[in-house]
């Protein structure tokens, strides 16, 4: 992953931007969140609604946090 896509990536999960995030994805991505349940998550589509959705979710943070410049 190039530095780039590594900054792309954490500013969209610090935006909690499920949009963004997806966008950095294969195509032909696949993942698997160990204790999730999920099981492996195949295809953009599928990361999304089960994984991304998830980790951006209130129901697993809580309110959205206030940023700042440091973090």
């Amino acid at each position: 992953m190039s530095a780039a896509a590594a900054a792309a990536f954490a500013a969209a999960f610090r935006r909690r931007d499920e949009d963004a995030l997806v966008a950095l994805l294969a195509d032909d991505v696949t993942a698997e969140v160990l204790g999730s349940g999920f099981g492996t998550e195949r295809g953009p589509a599928d990361v999304r609604a089960k994984s991304i959705h998830h980790m951006l979710s209130v129901e697993a943070w809580g309110p959205r946090p206030q940023l700042t410049a440091s973090t």
